[in-house]
């Protein structure tokens, strides 16, 4: 009997689903803009903030009933953030052209860094749609999303680094314009950075009105943050005077903070303002 019921109930529940399944399909496009930074860790080497970035988004919807379904689709997002590094970067037992030691010390005098990333991002959501009132609803989305960079680069934009000599021995410092002697002030550096691909999570909130039967306009917030770090550690200094052998200072290179031991971790994040609409590409 207990069987029965169980049975019952199950078939009751399943009828109910199917009956309400209306397998809706959509096609989305959308524009998002808002706080889009890097998020790390400077050790008290500085200070850093997140800029302001941009998304566009163009996806698939496809809802099972009224209220249940999933989305996917692409999107290319640009993150945005900066570095103002304050420090001295010593290196013990360099050499100089007299093949005497001394230590070389860089001084970073607030060197802002900017840094730019662009990913291309695969979400996969679910998604729970509310009715409100007559052509409006609330739609709430949740899901995770893998995203591959596919152009970086970072820009000093104020600041500058100065190099200096100081010899143990005779208790002095040497700094000024001598470039015949490697000292010398900087504040014009620019490169790229390797990065890795990324895993995170993201969610969103989205107002829907319906235009028509196949189009609707949408609005909301949205958010991300990746799981997974842009980069790997490294040792590698700042700033690299090449001043540890005789023959040096041929490959000096300024390699950027997040290819340096300044930080170890690198997470993108997002929250925005989006627009845009979705469009049904099929009928019951």
């Amino acid at each position: 009997m207990k069987k029965l019921v169980i049975i019952t109930l199950i078939l009751m529940f399943a009828s109910n689903l199917y009956s309400q399944s209306v397998k809706q399909d959509f096609l989305t496009f959308g524009f998002g803009a808002g706080v889009h930074g890097l998020s790390y860790n400077l050790n008290g080497y500085g200070d850093k903030k997140s800029n302001m970035g941009y998304k566009f988004q163009i996806g698939y919807k496809h809802l099972f009933t009224q209220k249940i379904g999933i989305a996917t689709g692409l999107e290319f997002v640009n993150y945005n953030s900066s570095a103002t590094t304050n420090f001295v970067q010593p290196i013990e037992r360099a050499v100089d052209e007299d093949n005497k030691n001394y230590t070389h010390r860089t001084y970073f005098n607030d060197l802002e860094e900017n840094q730019k990333i662009n990913q291309l991002a695969i979400p996969i959501e679910m998604v729970y749609v509310i009715d409100l009132v007559s052509k409006l609803s609330l739609q709430i989305d949740a899901g995770f999303y893998v995203g591959i960079p596919v152009g970086n680069n970072f820009k000093t934009a104020s600041g500058n680094l100065e190099t200096r000599r100081f010899y143990y021995e005779q208790n002095l410092e040497i700094y000024g314009d001598y470039s015949q002697h490697h000292l010398y002030t900087r504040s014009d550096f620019k490169g790229e950075y390797d990065f890795k691909p990324t895993f995170g999570g993201l969610f969103g909130t989205q107002f829907l009105y319906s235009v028509d039967e196949r189009l609707k306009l949408c609005a909301g917030f949205y958010g991300s943050l990746s799981f997974s770090s842009l980069v790997d550690g490294t040792d590698a200094l700042l700033y690299n005077p090449d001043c540890m052998a005789r023959d040096a200072y041929s490959d000096t290179k300024y390699n950027g903070v997040f290819n340096s031991n300044l930080t170890k971790k690198v997470n993108p994040f997002a929250v925005g303002f989006y627009i845009g609409l979705c469009y049904r590409i099929n009928m019951p």
